[in-house]
């Protein structure tokens, strides 16, 4: 079947075995494709990125809207890592999930076990970060003392306690962690902490108090969930709007 589609260009709606047929040739093919249709090819490529991480965010906006288990959110995470990495201000790259962090007794009980463990491209710089739920309260529910300002829950509280802690585990056992796991490319250079937890508080005396809050923290970085969506959305926007690819001079070689 054939279906106009901006552009000029005809859609075909093909059978699955169609479709996983025409994935298989272009595979098979895919270097002479680099060589002889590299215009074709690049725009293949991008029009795949585009609507997968299209796909992607319209997935990530229905689960916030869900009530969902942490492991869920762990999970999802784990799976698209690239998603944490914008929570970072540098390229970061997932070390382990669920990663034991230190802090086991002789008895074999105390151990800190964080949901990532993250590092720095470029330096190997550790970073712990801790995932919540959409629905996590970041703020009091009333204002502290009568006033326009409002404390940190006692779910965020804790969370940050339970990271700090996280972090000073680590640094104590990660020359043992290192060797035992033979990763050398990872380094203590000042572990971060992230956490990704809840919504942007809705008002302007209760989005004032998170702001001052979070900017207060030293070594520690929380970012909502529907921070890391508007990023995606940004990735996605930036991605809609780029030029269209230079063309290519053909091979001589290819040409008949």
């Amino acid at each position: 079947m054939f279906e106009a589609t901006r552009g000029g260009r005809d859609r075909v709606t093909l059978s699955k075995r169609d479709r996983q047929a025409a994935v298989g040739l272009v595979r098979t093919n895919i270097e002479m494709l680099s060589e002889t249709e590299t215009n074709a090819l690049l725009s293949l490529k991008s029009e795949i990125e585009e609507v997968t991480l299209q796909q992607l965010i319209a997935r990530f906006a229905d689960m916030i809207d869900k009530a969902l288990p942490e492991a869920r959110w762990q999970s999802f995470l784990m799976q698209n890592s690239f998603i944490l990495s914008l929570a970072f201000a540098v390229p970061a790259l997932m070390v382990e999930g669920q990663a034991y962090a230190g802090g086991k007794r002789l008895s074999g009980r105390g151990g800190a076990v964080t949901d990532f463990l993250c590092a720095s491209a470029s330096t190997g710089s550790l970073a712990i970060v801790e995932i919540k739920r959409p629905s996590t309260e970041l703020l009091g529910a009333n204002p502290y003392r009568g006033d326009d300002v409002f404390a940190a829950s006692a779910e965020l509280s804790g969370t940050i306690a339970q990271l700090l802690d996280q972090k000073l585990k680590l640094q104590r056992e990660l020359p043992i962690l290192k060797e035992a796991s033979e990763r050398y490319d990872i380094h203590d250079y000042g572990i971060r902490g992230i956490i990704v937890a809840g919504r942007t508080p809705e008002g302007n005396a209760r989005r004032r108090s998170f702001e001052l809050l979070r900017g207060a923290m030293t070594g520690v970085v929380v970012i909502t969930f529907d921070e890391l969506l508007a990023r995606l959305e940004e990735i996605h926007a930036a991605l809609g709007a780029r030029p269209e690819c230079t063309p290519v001079p053909t091979p001589a070689s290819s040409i008949i």
